[in-house]
């Protein structure tokens, strides 16, 4: 019996990634891979300041899979997005079960204020993320969407003061949450302590990303594109 529970007892090196020193790495990791396809679908976007011709080419071949076959690259990414937002879920229930009596006094200034705005603005941040990929995919509240036709359907979209909004909204939340997510993922993958530098760096990463998202949208908006 002895022989068989030790057989199928957990490996010794898994133990640590279950930890929540563990969650927390994987958390930053999946954080650093989502960065990065932001950073590239920035440069994607880009795009767009080339004309419809540029910008129909680019997301024809991102849904050609991007030279990897689609179903493989978009669970790839559903399986990142999904280690980050479930684990930190595993986090604060954690925490809640290992107090679950809450503080009498608690300070407002011990926990910085783009932390407080994360966790609420990660949950906004998923459901721009799900309006994004349907709006622009599927046409979903889009009275005159045609599909591979992007360039114009965003011409459209972009002449509505509100999803322009949403999209400035979108753009703001993606560079708080870059922002403080960078400056943490290097201390929780014991790279190194969190410091001056290395938030000022996150910082400007995550404002250069949500700018780079922003661009577009403001670029339609006030006629700089047609």
């Amino acid at each position: 019996m002895k022989a068989l529970a030790a057989r199928w007892a957990v490996p010794e090196w898994s133990r640590g990634w279950s930890s929540s020193v563990g969650y927390k790495a994987l958390v930053a990791g999946s954080g650093l891979l989502s960065a990065g396809w932001c950073a590239l679908h920035v440069l994607g976007n880009a795009a767009a300041f080339s004309g419809p011709a540029a910008l129909d080419g680019y997301a024809a071949w991102l849904r050609q899979g991007a030279g990897v076959p689609l179903w493989g690259l978009r669970s790839a990414l559903l399986g990142v997005f999904g280690l980050h937002v479930t684990l930190p879920l595993h986090l604060w229930r954690r925490a809640r079960a290992a107090r679950p009596t809450p503080y009498r006094v608690t300070s407002s200034t011990a926990t910085p204020v783009a932390s407080r705005l994360l966790r609420w603005g990660g949950v906004l941040l998923g459901v721009f993320i799900v309006f994004h990929v349907l709006h622009i995919n599927y046409g979903w509240l889009h009275p005159s969407f045609v599909r591979g036709r992007v360039y114009e359907n965003l011409l459209a979209a972009f002449a509505s003061p509100l999803v322009v909004s949403v999209y400035l909204l979108g753009s703001l939340l993606v560079a708080v949450h870059l922002a403080h997510g960078l400056g943490a993922a290097a201390a929780s993958l014991g790279w190194r302590a969190p410091g001056a530098l290395s938030r000022r760096l996150a910082l400007a990463l995550g404002a250069a990303i949500g700018l780079g998202f922003a661009a577009a949208p403001l670029a339609m908006a006030l006629g700089v594109l047609r």
